[in-house]
């Protein structure tokens, strides 16, 4: 499980920051907490889920479209039931708790360095969710610990009375995942790349993969339910995970060796068609910008009017941030197919799956004139670590100079040249058009 005391190396980083250095923005996308299985395929039948409790504090959520129209409270989790109360699928006692402590620390560093006297500790933020049950609760629980943690403006009463905002997209109009119901090219793509995933040269279907997957099935003692003669790595690991993360019995024969393999293969397979390894052109290109570019595009903008005003005193013709009202943090409560692409923007394809309550970080910081070219300058966290976007250039033949390399800081200029640029999509004009385009057959 994902720990939120392992953050000696942020710490490091942070020392390392100019010391007239102004936190600006911050955007926090996450993946749900800790919660029951999405198939009961890999699970002893009949196994006690009794830890969804009914009575928690939860903050409540006002629905509302991007345009600010409300939406329908969304409908209690109907999924089916487990032995013990769970439902399938469900945010669980421990995953809330766990999205709850993502909360306090996000509380802690940022919107105790942000607050403003005159403005209420909710109005500091805009918060984000894709339309799922297991979203919408894991957002509860991070607001739960970001307003009712204590501290200075964090007493009850914090949340409003009507509830906090939440923006949600219908689901032809989601940006925070691969959207290919919306999508015709997108589709193509990740049809395209999973294909590839399954071959071997041009001789067709791997037989080594389905011996491996039978090997597993047997050695695993999976249970009997699971009759078929094949594996799905991604159901498998979700599974494992969850019974990891509430202490439930494990699968007989479960290694170490044979976990990471298990990893592995979930990953591999799934990053092969949602956050694959890129070098900015061809197939890859266009499903990671179809798959990104829209949200891409909110974050650039985002990124752009920050640094339009001023944090620092003295800084001639340029707007007083303090004079700007508006949200400073934007939380994004959505899945580990959204950190998956992200990541893989970011020259960081994943090797490991993202475990619950998974969280990307982008920090805007304005830099003292005085210190170097760079006015403001970017810092990403992953599962609250520094992503060290310089060393996902080398070999690339790119040469480019953090602002403050120590401290993890790119310029903005450089994030948006060097990673960002490639995948952005500037509107639904552009979009619409890439979707129908024809999809290249090979990768250049």
């Amino acid at each position: 499980m994902l720990s939120i005391a392992d953050t000696e190396d942020l710490t490091k980083s942070d020392s390392l920051i100019p010391k007239d250095a102004k936190l600006k923005m911050v955007t926090v996308v996450f993946r749900d907490a800790a919660r029951t299985p999405l198939t009961e395929r890999y699970t002893e039948r009949g196994m006690t889920w009794s830890m969804c409790s009914s009575n928690r504090q939860a903050p409540k959520l006002q629905l509302q479209t991007p345009s600010g129209q409300a939406v329908p409270p969304k409908q209690p989790h109907s999924h089916k039931a487990l032995a013990g109360g769970c439902q399938m699928g469900m945010i669980t006692d421990v995953g809330y708790k766990q999205a709850e402590d993502l909360g306090t620390w996000l509380r802690s560093r940022y919107l105790t360095k942000l607050q403003d006297p005159a403005t209420k500790d909710h109005e500091l933020l805009q918060a984000h969710s894709t339309h799922h049950t297991r979203s919408l609760t894991s957002l509860q629980a991070v607001l739960q610990g970001m307003l009712q943690g204590g501290g200075a403006g964090g007493a009850a009463g914090a949340v409003p009375e009507g509830g906090v905002p939440v923006v949600v997209r219908p689901q032809d109009q989601e940006l925070m995942y691969a959207n290919a119901h919306a999508c015709h090219a997108l589709g193509v793509l990740m049809k395209k790349a999973d294909l590839e995933t399954r071959k071997v040269g041009d001789e067709g279907p791997d037989e080594m993969q389905r011996d491996t997957a039978q090997g597993v099935r047997i050695f695993m003692k999976l249970p009997a339910q699971d009759s078929s003669g094949w594996v799905s790595w991604k159901r498998l690991l979700d599974a494992i995970m969850c019974l990891e993360a509430h202490n439930q019995t494990l699968p007989r024969g479960l290694s170490n060796m044979l976990y990471r393999t298990i990893d592995k293969e979930a990953t591999t397979r799934v990053s092969a068609v949602l956050g694959p390894h890129c070098k900015g052109s061809g197939p890859c290109q266009q499903l990671l910008q179809l798959s990104t570019g829209m949200w891409l595009g909110e974050l650039s903008a985002r990124l752009n009017a920050s640094s339009a005003c001023s944090s620092l005193p003295g800084d001639a013709g340029v707007p007083a941030c303090a004079d700007m009202k508006g949200p400073r943090v934007y939380l994004h409560s959505a899945h580990d197919s959204t950190l998956m692409p992200l990541m893989a923007v970011l020259g960081f394809p994943l090797r490991e799956w993202p475990p619950f309550s998974s969280s990307l970080v982008v920090e805007l910081w304005q830099l003292d004139k005085g210190v170097g070219p760079a006015t403001h300058a970017v810092r990403v966290l992953y599962n609250m670590k520094p992503v060290d976007l310089a060393s996902a250039l080398e070999g690339s033949g790119v040469s480019a100079q953090p602002a403050f390399p120590a401290a993890g800081l790119f310029s903005l200029e450089q994030l948006h040249s060097l990673f960002l640029g490639k995948y952005l999509v500037q509107g639904e004009e552009q979009y619409k058009k890439l979707c129908s385009a024809q999809v290249p057959d090979k990768e250049e």
